[in-house]
This record gives structure tokens, C-alpha cells and sequence, in this order.
């Protein structure tokens, strides 16, 4: 197989038209989901419901607890590696709440403080990674970090921070000072073999007793690799031939350690690119049909130039003969599959990392790929997730970008824009990219004139995955757009993220009431305004002990808005509106008062404006006496106008 041993820039080739007719530009139905159709939604809370069901507690864990339900706040301490991110979740969620879902407070960019303490909202419950922190920003956090345990406490919400490691530069620079140190606790790592047993039963795999010793975990396994192990080991015996539980824990450690050798050995004795190609590209479609990865390989050959487009069909080896060569196999419905556990794994990374002049060439097969009609959803999926897998490092995961550029240009299709999801989606997760994603996305929210399928990506990305577990930053990106795009899909998408959420539609009042120089963004700000102000939500107290219109600084907000409604837009554009608050104000007796107040303080020095709410008034409650009491409460703000 040749190689290019030249520099090479990721996305250099964009999408070719595939034929003449109409485009379609609308993929308002797109939605992410898993492989079985959840919601990120739904599947973040199947994620905890599973790690409850494996986790096992470690040493502090019980102390932590304790912590947390007397002063609302825990800093947990411990060894990395020893579980302290599945703790910190543990120790905020449990099968009686199972509704509650929960948020991560991240350190802010480019503004004065690290923290934004509005992110704790009432009854929240929320956690605070700091364990990567580098010295400087932990020792700006930490003078925050008094602040934030306090609007925990007044907010009725329970947070729990990951300390930066006793051993880590952070630490050393600057330790937990003393009135923060009664809400530490130090967790320990929970035994490895009890990790085991409770992820095996969990999986259904049959274990023996008393359970025969097992070597593999005297290597210093983290939490999460004998996670991993233990998911391997079910892997192993859903496959096996035998019924030895010693077998499938070394088949097990061997998908584990990644078979490392076997696959540089393979490979080695592979001569000619026709077979290398075959390998990758059966490691790339792993679980594909096999006319998938027939075809897939050979246009992988042509990208690089290795082989002719017309290689006669009947001079090629048969599939059998290419599938022995390369230890894989056909299933029972011609899928086709490695013979060793996770083998696909290995080869990937093995051709990512030690051929790095087939990374361009891969790049450029994988966005050619992706959008033929002749991959089911599920391959097209696993191929963008196997090659996001690649890429999410410092170095490549620009690549993940530029695809994602190429798949939303011209011409459009929904395969196109769902890979692109996907890349997002995949990212987003990332424990450790993720924040780069997220800064992404707001870079691209506030660019104007947006591709239409790139707006369409960013909008489900927020709506869908960002709003799960970053609702903040989400909302924030989703304003961006909104106050650019000429449609309403963003705005749409805000509104459906603030009506299920009375913090982030009070953070929303607070945003729109920035004052703006910019006319089109004052114009923008108001139509989400009258998107977001649902006098249904306001009064409506929810799980609160109050409504959010019983709040003065929201009464504040909603009475600017208003005003700023009246002024900068059309009747046609705040008449609807206007009609709602009045049939509410004519059905809630309690609120009648304060929702007339708020929307004719709107109206203040707009005597047309204030006579066309009279008229609204009679045709929204026809045979009441909202009329006279909407009459009533504009003569009395003239005469206090007047005086």
C-alpha cells in the first residue's frame, strides 16, 4: 500500500454533487439518538440507572454521603483511577429520583470569575470537576469556591466537587484551605475483585465460588479498565465454545491489553495493499455486510491510488480466501466479523498510530463513505463513532471538524447531517474534549450567515445532547443563533429548553434585558422574547414553592421586555402574544393584577399602543370585565404619568 510521507491537511475535499435536481434543505425531523432509539436524554439517565446497578462504594463513601446531606456541599479527594467521577454521580442521584437529572458546573472563559453561581439553581443537583486543574486556575478557583458552597446552601442544592490530587502540581501550589476542609472527604478505591463480581452479575455472566484467582487483576487496573474487563469477559462468554469462566477472562485480558503483537505481526505478513486495505477497512465496517466491506475496500483503494478502478472481479481472491488471510469470519447473516474479542480495536489503532501517512487517505474515505445510500444506519454510525475514536486526541480532533464542515456543505443530504451530529454527539461525551466541542459550537453560534445544515447541526447538538448535561452553555449557543437565522429553528429549540426549566428561562429574562447598540439584535432579542414569555410557565409554581412571576427581578425583566416589544416590533409580531396574557390574566384571578400590570407597563408612553390593548382585552375575553379592568389600570398609570 503506498503512503504519503508529506505534510497533509485533514478536509481538504469537499462534497461532490451526486447528480442534477432539486436539494432538500430541511432536516428539521433530524434528532440524535442511540442504537435503540433514545433520546440523549433518556439514555444519560439509563447510564445511571446502570452504574448504580454496578457500582460498588469505595472507603469514604459513607462519610461523603453524610457530608453531603448535612451541609449541602462535599470536596471529594482521592486517588485518580480510584472512581471518584462514578462517587460523584453516586453520591447525587439514586433510583427515588430518578427523574432528576444532573449538571455540570463548568469554569468560565474569558470573564472575570471561573464560576458562574447562577448555575445552581433551586433544588439542583450539580458537580464540579477540578481534578485536571492546572495550578493557576486552581488557585483561582479556589478563592471561588467559599462562594459557590453558599449558593449551594441558599439554593437547597447539593454539589459535589473532584479536588485536584494530593500529588498533582495544583495541590502542591495550593492546599484546600482550612474553613473548606470540614466539607472534605477522602474516598479510597473500592476492591477490584468485589468491582469485578458486581459488573459480571450485572452483565448475567455466570461466576463460579468460590471465584478462582484472577491474575489480570494484580496489573493495576483503574476503575473504569476493570469496568471494561468485566464487559469484555460478558463479550467472551456470549461467544464461547466452552464453558470455562478462566478462558473468558484470559480471552478477555488479551481484547484488553489490545492485541498489541498479534496485529503488528498480521499485518507484517500481509503482502500487497489489496489485503492491508481489506484489514482496515474490515476494522473500520466491523459488524457490516459483507458487499459493504467489499465495496467500501475497494473505493478505499482508490482514494489511495493503490489500485485501478476496474480490477477484473474474477482475477480477485474470493472473500473467503481474504477473510482467512485477515482472522475474520461471516456470520450466520453474512456480517462480517474479527474471530479475536475486540480485534477490530487493535487494528484501527494500529494503522492510525504506525501508519500516520494513511490518516489523510482515511479521512477522505471515511467522508466519501459515509453518505452512500448502500450503509444501513447502524454501519454508518459505527463508522463515524470508530473514526471520532481516532481522532479525539489534541493533535487530529480538528479533523472531526473539517468533516464535519464537509458533510454540511452543498449538496445536503440526511445522511450527511445526521454523521455530522454524530461527530458532535461523540465529542460532546468526551470526558476530556468535550469542552473544546462546546467552545466550537459557540465560536460557530456567532457567526452569521451559518450553512443551513451547519446551523441545523448545532441546533440538535445543543437541543439534544448539550441540554442534558451543560443546559447553560446550551441555552447561551442557542441565543447566538437565534438572534442570527432567519428561520426559527434555534428559537424554537431555546423555547423548548426554557419551558421545561424555571432557572434557565429566568437566566434567558436576564440575558434578553442586556442592553444592545445593535438594532437587528434588539429586534431578534424581542421576538425571543415573546417566544420565552409564556404567562402559562409564569404562574404555574411547578415543584417550586412559588411561581417565577412572584419573583421581583423577573416582574422587572418581563415589564422591559415588554416595552421592548412595543417598540421595536410590528403589531402583527406582539399581538399573539399580547392576546395570551390577556386570556390568562381573565382565567387566573390571582395573577390578574400583576400580568395586566407587567404587559400595559410595557405600553408606557404609547397612547395607540395602550387603546389597541383595550381592544385586544375585549376580544380575547369577550362577556368579562377585563375590558373595564384593563380601562381602569390605563387611566390611573396617565394620572400618575401626568402628576
Amino acid at each position: 500500500m503506498t503512503t504519503s510521507t508529506g505534510p497533509y491537511v485533514f478536509g481538504s475535499r469537499g462534497p461532490v454533487n451526486a447528480g442534477p435536481g432539486d436539494q432538500n434543505n430541511t432536516f428539521n425531523s433530524i434528532v440524535l439518538e442511540d442504537a435503540n432509539g433514545r433520546s440523549p436524554r433518556q439514555e444519560a439517565a439509563d447510564q445511571l440507572r446502570w452504574l448504580w446497578r454496578r457500582f460498588v462504594e469505595p472507603p469514604g463513601f459513607g462519610a461523603a454521603a453524610d457530608a453531603l446531606r448535612r451541609n449541602g456541599t462535599v470536596f471529594l479527594d482521592g486517588e485518580p483511577g480510584s472512581g471518584r467521577f462514578a462517587a460523584a454521580k453516586m453520591l447525587l442521584w439514586s433510583p427515588e429520583h430518578a427523574g432528576r437529572a444532573l449538571h455540570e458546573i463548568v469554569l468560565q472563559e474569558q470573564r472575570g470569575d471561573c464560576l458562574d453561581l447562577d448555575h445552581v439553581g433551586d433544588d439542583d443537583h450539580v458537580w464540579l470537576d477540578l481534578s485536571a486543574a492546572d495550578p493557576d486556575v486552581w488557585i483561582k478557583v479556589h478563592g471561588e469556591l467559599s462562594g459557590l458552597r453558599s449558593r449551594a446552601w441558599a439554593r437547597g442544592a447539593r454539589l459535589a466537587v473532584i479536588l485536584p490530587h494530593a500529588g498533582t502540581p495544583a495541590r502542591r501550589a495550593l492546599d484546600l484551605r482550612s474553613d473548606l476542609g470540614r466539607f472534605r472527604v477522602r474516598i479510597g478505591r473500592p476492591g477490584d475483585r468485589e468491582v469485578l463480581l458486581r459488573h459480571l452479575r450485572s452483565e448475567g455472566v455466570p461466576v463460579p465460588r468460590p471465584l478462582p484467582p484472577i491474575p489480570y487483576l494484580d496489573a493495576g487496573l483503574s476503575v473504569d479498565r476493570i469496568a471494561r474487563y468485566a464487559r469484555l469477559i460478558a463479550e467472551a462468554y456470549a461467544d464461547a465454545r466452552d464453558g470455562e469462566f478462566a478462558v473468558w477472562c484470559r480471552v478477555a485480558y488479551q481484547a484488553l491489553a489490545g492485541w498489541r503483537d498479534q496485529v503488528a505481526e498480521r499485518i507484517d505478513d500481509l503482502k500487497g495493499g489489496k489485503r492491508r486495505a481489506f484489514l482496515l477497512v474490515t476494522a473500520m465496517l466491523h459488524g457490516a455486510h459483507a458487499e459493504v466491506v467489499h465495496h467500501a475496500a475497494a473505493a478505499f483503494l482508490r482514494t489511495v491510488r493503490a489500485a485501478p478502478a476496474e480490477d477484473p472481479a474474477l482475477e480477485d481472491a474470493t472473500l473467503h480466501r481474504r477473510l482467512h488471510e485477515i482472522h475474520a469470519t461471516l456470520d450466520d447473516s453474512g456480517h462480517v466479523r474479527f474471530v479475536d474479542l475486540d480485534y477490530d480495536a487493535a487494528v484501527r489503532a494500529h494503522f492510525w498510530t504506525h501508519m500516520p501517512g494513511l490518516q489523510q487517505y482515511l479521512w477522505e474515505w471515511v467522508a466519501e463513505t459515509v453518505p452512500q445510500p448502500g450503509l444501513s444506519g447502524i454501519e454508518r454510525s459505527d463508522l463515524v463513532d470508530r473514526f471520532a475514536e481516532l481522532c479525539l486526541n489534541d493533535r487530529h480532533r480538528e479533523a472531526l471538524m473539517n468533516l464535519l464542515e464537509t458533510w454540511t456543505a452543498t449538496p445536503p443530504s440526511k445522511p450527511r447531517i445526521e454523521a455530522a451530529a454524530r461527530i458532535l454527539q461523540r465529542g460532546l461525551r468526551d470526558r476530556r474534549h468535550g469542552r473544546f466541542f462546546r467552545r466550537k459550537i459557540y465560536d460557530w453560534a456567532q457567526r452569521s450567515g451559518l450553512p443551513e445544515c451547519l446551523a441545523t447541526v448545532l441546533v440538535v447538538a445543543c437541543r439534544d445532547e448539550m441540554a442534558v448535561g451543560h443546559p447553560d452553555e446550551a441555552i447561551v449557543r442557542l441565543h447566538h443563533m437565534a438572534r442570527r437565522e432567519q428561520g426559527t429553528r434555534a428559537r424554537d429549540a431555546l423555547a423548548g429548553l426554557v419551558r421545561d426549566d424555571p432557572r434557565l428561562l429566568r437566566r434567558m429574562l436576564d440575558r434578553l434585558a442586556m442592553p444592545s447598540t445593535d438594532e437587528q439584535r434588539r429586534v431578534s432579542d424581542a421576538r425571543i422574547f415573546l417566544a420565552l414569555a409564556d404567562p402559562a410557565l409564569l404562574i404555574d409554581p411547578g415543584a417550586c414553592s412559588r411561581p417565577l412571576l412572584a419573583e421581583a427581578a423577573v416582574q422587572e425583566r418581563l415589564a422591559d421586555g415588554w416595552s421592548r416589544a412595543l417598540g421595536c416590533l410590528t403589531e402583527g409580531e406582539w399581538a399573539p402574544s399580547a392576546r395570551d396574557w390577556l386570556r390568562n390574566a381573565a382565567a387566573d384571578e390571582r395573577c390578574r393584577d400583576l400580568l395586566l400590570d407587567l404587559l400595559l407597563a410595557g405600553c408606557a408612553h404609547r397612547p395607540r399602543v395602550l387603546a389597541r390593548m383595550y381592544t385586544l382585552a375585549r376580544e380575547a375575553a369577550p362577556r368579562t370585565d377585563l375590558e373595564d379592568l384593563v380601562l381602569r389600570k390605563i387611566r390611573t398609570g396617565r394620572r400618575a404619568e401626568s402628576a
